[in-house]
């Protein structure tokens, strides 16, 4: 159920992470920003 973004050291312009980039990031995993929350309260601290 959880996938992680693999650092392979690729580069990224400037305007990449834009103002929209969590929205984008949001909409292309299927969660909703509550579903990342309650996510985020179980196991970051």
């Amino acid at each position: 159920m959880i996938k992680f973004i693999q650092n392979i050291g690729e580069y990224f312009s400037s305007n990449y992470f834009d103002e929209d980039f969590t929205s984008k990031v949001l909409s292309k995993t299927g969660y909703a920003a509550e579903d990342i929350k309650e996510f985020n309260k179980k196991y970051l601290h």
